[in-house]
């Protein structure tokens, strides 16, 4: 929960988040959950992620895919959270394709029978459970006021999170484009983190989810195996001023199909690791 003389509007501007590594005991960040309720409410209450003054950033993907997928409660659950306080919900892309479907097929001048069906499952689970039209255009609404960014700062360090791929200059507004954010050149920027430099001397931190960590190890350790090392990927380190990226999208949307998949947690300050 957040401290009662802080509030999170006083430093939401529609596409960022800023806010002080001192205002919270812990911080955590999560991302690439998809539709799983039962691990993320499991990482919470294991980690006690809602006890006391802590903060739970969730970068992006939240919805569609899942093993056991309950996208209704974890909705209800996640926006709560928000509304309190302890939770930041980030645009993933994920979000942003749910966005455009329901801006384009849940429209009221489209007849149901002429929609277009959507790719993934998340849609189709909630008007199981009872959503009607007008509460899936309240959904879309929510997730497009969706923020994209979260910069922390302490001491010498200053983490920045969002689902994709982040600024790795000293950031304005006109640097956050939101197809870059929640889509990203990936590979791109996970290559060269190690040749980046941070002007003001304050070592910056990128901190995304959106592609599955062992794929970053396959193509940059040349590291392949039957069992797929899923856990959370670290660049190199080589000195002080160094632009560092970490992934931390350990495979949880294909839990159905990849035993070996996590749902991954990472604690700022600590940079400890947790696995569910």
């Amino acid at each position: 929960m957040m401290k009662e003389d802080l509030r999170m509007e006083e430093r939401f501007d529609g596409k960022l988040i800023r806010i002080d590594y001192l205002e919270f005991d812990h911080i955590f960040v999560v991302s690439d959950v998809h539709n799983d309720y039962i691990n993320l409410t499991k990482a919470v209450k294991k980690l006690q992620m809602d006890k006391g003054h802590n903060l739970l950033i969730i970068a992006g993907d939240l919805i569609d895919r899942g093993y056991q997928p309950h996208p209704e409660e974890l909705l209800d659950y996640v926006f709560d959270g928000v509304e309190k306080g302890n939770i930041i919900y980030l645009k993933g892309n994920h979000e942003s394709m749910l966005c455009e479907h329901i801006r384009s097929e849940y429209h009221p001048s489209v007849e149901p029978e002429f929609r277009e069906q959507y790719h993934y499952n998340t849609l189709q689970i909630l008007e199981q459970r009872g959503y009607t039209d007008e509460m899936i255009r309240e959904l879309g609404e929510k997730l497009e006021k969706l923020p994209l960014m979260v910069e922390i700062e302490t001491g010498d360090t200053l983490y920045r999170i969002g689902h994709a791929e982040l600024p790795d200059k000293e950031l304005t507004l006109k640097h956050i484009v939101e197809k870059d954010v929640v889509w990203g050149d990936y590979f791109w920027q996970a290559y060269y983190s190690r040749f980046f430099k941070n002007k003001d001397g304050k070592k910056l931190i990128l901190i995304t989810g959106h592609l599955p960590t062992a794929k970053l190890r396959e193509e940059f350790e040349r590291i392949y195996n039957d069992r797929r090392d899923y856990q959370i990927w670290f660049s190199d380190e080589k000195n002080g001023l160094l632009v560092q990226k970490i992934d931390i999208d350990c495979g949880n949307g294909y839990r159905e199909f990849i035993p070996s998949v996590h749902l991954g947690v990472l604690e700022l300050g600590t940079m400890e690791t947790f696995y569910f």
